[in-house]
């Protein structure tokens, strides 16, 4: 066990939990599919189918929660470039003049922005100390949203007479639209009254054209976190793995012996915790370890289950408390157990007695973590800010970085932050301009300065993104998949002007807050997410103000008319009454639950009639896992809607009502388990990038709404054992013929599908526009399907096919005619290609074209065929890089001139690699004995 002592509070307190760092949200978002495309729709068929221990717990404390009074300016810079653009749009425009609305309000409207747009940077640098300037933005903020609205209703008006105008389906089974001309140029007149007051306020204020902090441009990519960033702590990790390897640390009587880790916020706490729990003599020392991230909500219940989770590696749906101890104190009968608590702050005794129930109390070692020393600080900024950690050729950067980093005060945070920043900045000018920084003089229990200032550096579009996620709580898990739709539905992604996908623009952004350690790689076990730490979520939530909200437990009440992006922690029994006060937000753009422990929570039907049609404006609206079995028809009026979440419901049908959400752009549907089929004129939905409907009965899809279609994700679930395999296998397949998309489809994902074959059109030619295709863990299937006549291949991935032995001539050619006389080439335009897992696969026959195969092919990986004998494609001209790992049996032979790396890992065959130039060169490859064998190859002097 641990105690916790907090640095500022002082007192020691006994904390108990166990370890296995579930850095994961009390109430996670609904897990969904992270890929996204165009339009993606995800796809899974639901088939009808003693005594105590010897142990230790660890926890971390943390400085008391901070706020602050940031809100950028560039971040109002990059909102005001939306509406710029919408105003200069041709569609809009035209609409306008067509329509009776107002042109020259429209012009007007324009003309304020212009004005202060220009006096933005000035009024960022301000705002931080001058409270009357701090208002000012948070008026023009929310000018900004309402004229977005406005612009919005627009733009959904015209799409929606054009989309009708085109379908005369549509035009008979749609309802009438709401549009009111006269309504939509009385707000725009508002508006525009609204902004020329505040135009009047900038000269009061005295707010300046040209003056103020810049933002900087994008920066390239750093080292994402790592042991290689981890300075100055190798003593006292030594002490506390020592410590925990011997004997004093528990007292007699099996009693729980209690490390506590204290320090402020930022030292590293968490960081050197993860040190000791995965060091190798830990690991090997106890039978048991969980982690509980504890956070500021101190639940006996839920921190009980989550050790219990963690030691029997199952999920547990029990919540009584002495069920869950009794069980728990079985689970580690005379076991040596290691538990980590982390971000603890709950102080009351009663609380943390009835955690450590099944446990008895041993000896307390409390070690204070201390800041990080000059030397270690200015090692940990050197790694991160200069090229390979090397500063002796900037000797004059190197004095101020040194002054930047005593300015850090030794904390581990605010050094990293301050190291990405400068890490592209190589002029001393730049250097100096952080030094001497107002931003360094703020109060210390704000926001740290360092922080503050990493912010202020961001370039605007990405202090948009940042700024959203204050709806999330500290500690909270988030997908980067779900994160970027959320991102898209509400416009915070600038529009890509070359041919990148709105999606590859939000997975940019992602990276770049991640390299910027604004977002950390989660240490979970069980997925792939991502959290921010407590002080960035902190600063998170000084610079959105009341503008995006986190609400916790009887606090709803803090909405104010200004909010527009809300998340809330879910109850059993969620009444109508909690929800009243957000009524106050007439604009909400954000409407999404955090879910609690329980498995299931009702929502009153009086939120779904009389508060949702209330809430015109709303761009997000997640319902997942209530038990609602209905929506209304009224869902059909949130015609700005982009992102719709009903996973985990009971809801039978759609409303045929939400086809007329012409803006939706996501709609989850995974868990829908009583869903059968979907509303048939969803094929109008033309702006429709994900469809995820996993774990449903659904089993076609609406005629046409492939139209649009981008990428498409087939994914069954695996088979229960018990169930007849020879009929799963035929449905399945015939299943997957019913999913035929359209021909003008992009990429293709099919998982765990249990036919036996695959049906015709995997392959066909008539897929012209396919660039990407997966096939993985289709074990059934006994071969693979003919895709070397797809002509705009590039990227190939086929792994887990267990059941495929030979690749031979049904693998290039498709169709039943095969001649070796075929004018192209197969594979033409294939770039990449990735084999893998294919435990049964023996032999590789070349298809015996005149013309070859895959002569564009640059890379070709080839990992764990452990039967594969051979052959490979006789001549790979275009191949520049070759991996083969976990191939015993491979003797293969290779020519490829253009050949760059070459990589071979547990190989027991041979291998050789002619590469011909003025003469021949041959590169032998024995067994590399388990070891990787790599080769960086140079061009042949002729």
């Amino acid at each position: 066990m641990l105690s916790v002592k907090d640095s500022k509070k002082g007192g020691d307190m006994p904390i108990w939990g166990s370890t296995m760092k579930i850095l994961e949200s009390k109430v996670p978002l609904p897990s969904t599919s992270c890929i996204f495309s165009i339009l993606k729709i995800s796809i899974s068929v639901l088939r009808t189918s003693s005594s105590s221990p010897d142990s230790l717990f660890i926890s971390f404390a943390r400085e008391t929660e901070m706020a602050g009074a940031l809100v950028g300016g560039a971040f109002l810079s990059a909102s005001l470039q939306v509406l710029f653009d919408r105003l200069a749009s041709r569609d809009v425009v035209n609409f306008i003049r067509g329509h009776k609305l107002d042109y020259a309000l429209l012009k007007k409207l324009k003309r304020k922005l212009l004005t202060v747009h220009a006096v933005l940077d000035d009024a960022e640098a301000k705002q931080i100390t001058n409270p009357a300037v701090k208002e000012w933005m948070d008026e023009l903020k929310v000018v900004v949203y309402d004229a977005e609205d406005v612009l919005d209703e627009i733009a959904t008006e015209d799409l929606r007479r054009k989309i009708e105008a085109g379908d005369s389906d549509s035009q008979t089974s749609m309802s009438m639209s709401t549009f009111d001309v006269q309504s939509i140029n009385c707000r725009m007149e508002e508006i525009v009254d609204r902004l020329e007051d505040i135009v009047q306020d900038r000269d009061v204020l005295g707010l300046k054209e040209g003056v103020g902090e810049k933002s900087a441009q994008r920066w390239p990519s750093t080292s994402l976190v790592d042991e290689s960033q981890i300075y100055g702590r190798d003593q006292i990790k030594e002490e506390l793995v020592q410590l925990l390897l011997s004997d004093h640390v528990r007292s007699t009587d099996y009693a729980i012996g209690v490390i506590s880790i204290v320090g402020m916020g930022g030292t590293g706490k968490t960081t050197l915790a993860q040190l000791l729990y995965n060091d190798p003599r830990v690991k090997e020392c106890f039978h048991l370890k969980a982690w509980v991230c504890v956070s500021e909500e101190f639940d006996p219940v839920r921190v009980t289950k989550t050790i219990l989770e963690a030691i029997s590696s199952s999920m547990s749906n029990i919540t009584d408390l002495n069920l869950l101890q009794v069980q728990l104190k079985e689970s580690v009968n005379m076991k040596k157990l290691l538990i980590v608590l982390d971000d603890v702050w709950n102080e009351d005794s009663s609380d943390l007695d009835m955690l450590r129930t099944p446990f008895l109390v041993g000896a307390i070692h409390t070690h204070c973590l201390d800041v990080l020393s000059a030397e270690d600080g200015w090692s940990l900024f050197k790694k991160l800010a200069f090229k390979n950690g090397d500063s002796s050729g900037h000797p004059q950067l190197e004095g101020i970085g040194k002054k930047i980093v005593h300015k850090c005060q030794g904390l581990p945070l605010a050094i990293k932050a301050m190291g990405s920043l400068l890490h592209s900045k190589v002029e001393a000018r730049e250097w100096n301009d952080v030094l001497s920084s107002e931003l360094w003089d703020l109060p210390k229990d704000a926001v740290l300065p360092a922080l503050r200032l990493s912010y202020s550096y961001l370039p605007s579009h990405l202090k948009r993104c940042f700024s959203y996620c204050a709806i999330f709580p500290k500690d909270y898990e988030f997908e980067k998949g779900k994160q970027v739709l959320l991102w898209m539905a509400e416009g915070l992604l600038d529009q890509p002007k070359s041919k990148k996908r709105m999606e590859e623009v939000g997975d940019l952004y992602f990276q770049e807050l991640l390299s910027k350690s604004f977002f950390q790689s989660s240490t979970s076990a069980f997925n792939s997410c991502f959290v921010m730490h407590d002080l960035i979520n902190d600063l998170a939530r000084s610079v959105a103000g009341e503008f995006s909200i986190c609400l916790e437990d009887d606090k709803i009440h803090s909405v104010s008319k200004k909010t527009h992006h809300v998340s809330y922690l879910t109850n059993e029994f969620d009444v109508y009454e909690i929800f009243e006060p957000i009524v106050e937000s007439k604009c909400l753009g954000t409407f999404l639950p955090r879910r609690r422990y329980f498995s299931r929570h009702h929502l009153s039907n009086r939120v779904l009639h009389n508060l949702l049609p209330e809430m015109k404006y709303l761009r997000v609206l997640c319902l997942n896992n209530y038990t609602i079995f209905y929506l209304p028809d009224s869902i059909g009026k949130l015609k700005h809607l982009r992102y719709l979440d009903l996973s985990g419901t009971m809801i039978r049908e759609l409303p045929k009502s939400v086809c007329n959400l012409y803006n939706l752009q996501t709609i989850m549907l995974c868990g829908y388990r009583n869903l059968i089929e979907l509303p048939s004129m969803m094929k109008i939905l033309i702006k429709l990038c994900y469809l995820d409907i996993r774990n449903t009965l659904v089993k076609e899809m609406p005629s046409d709404i492939y139209n649009y279609l981008d990428e498409l994700e087939l994914n069954w679930n695996y088979k229960n054992a018990s169930d007849d395999q020879s009929d799963i296998a035929q449905k399945e397949r015939d299943i997957l013929i019913s999913l035929q998309p359209h021909t003008n489809l992009n990429r293709l994902h099919i998982y765990c599908f249990g036919g036996l074959s695959f049906p015709d059109w995997v392959g066909d030619p008539l897929f012209s526009n396919l660039v990407l295709l997966e096939l993985m863990d289709c074990n059934n299937c006994r071969s693979l399907p003919p895709l070397g006549q797809l002509p705009s291949l590039k990227h190939l991935s086929i792994s887990g096919m267990k059941g495929v032995k030979r690749v031979g001539s049904e693998f290039y050619h498709y169709g039943n005619a095969y001649s070796s006389n075929t004018i192209k080439p197969y594979f033409s335009s294939l770039q990449t290609l990735r084999f893998a897992h294919m435990t049964n696969w023996e032999k590789w026959l070349c298809c015996g074209c005149r013309h070859g195969e895959f002569p564009r092919l640059e890379e070709l990986y080839i990992s764990k065929c452990p039967k594969l004998i051979g052959k490979l494609p006789k001549q790979l001209r275009s191949l520049k890089k070759l991996q083969i790992d976990g191939c015993g049996s491979l003797v293969a032979s290779l020519r490829a001139p253009e050949i760059r790396e070459l990589r071979i890992m547990d190989h027991g065959g041979e291998f050789r690699l002619k590469r011909p130039a003025s003469g021949c060169w041959v590169g032998f490859f024995p067994s590399c004995g388990g070891k990787p064998k790599t080769q960086f190859l140079r061009p042949l002097k002729p």
